[in-house]
């Protein structure tokens, strides 16, 4: 099996993914921000865990899993980016 740029950059084992019990398997929710490229790479997330028989959900709130999918090129885009992530935690009471 040909392995994804995403699975490649990460060394994730995609088989492996696919041994989760139906008890472990959970909702996310991805939220992308910069450029083509993580839009690409945020694809790829969603079709692994899609294929790994997780859920995608809607809104963040109903999410057991959140990811945030960017690039931290530029100062402010980073700042804005560990913002959103410190609301997130408010949000879902620290469990992050």
């Amino acid at each position: 099996m040909r392995e994804s740029l995403l699975q490649q950059r990460t060394n994730i084992n995609h088989e492996n993914m696919h041994k989760t019990t139906k008890t472990e398997r959970h909702n996310f929710f991805i939220e992308t921000r910069g450029c083509q490229m993580n839009v690409s790479d945020g694809e790829v997330m969603r079709s692994i865990l899609l294929e790994a028989g997780h859920s995608e959900t809607v809104y963040d709130q109903e999410a057991s899993a959140v990811i945030v999918n960017t690039c931290a090129i530029r100062d402010k885009a980073e700042a804005k980016v560990w913002n959103r992530l410190r609301d997130l935690r408010k949000k879902n009471n620290n469990s992050m």
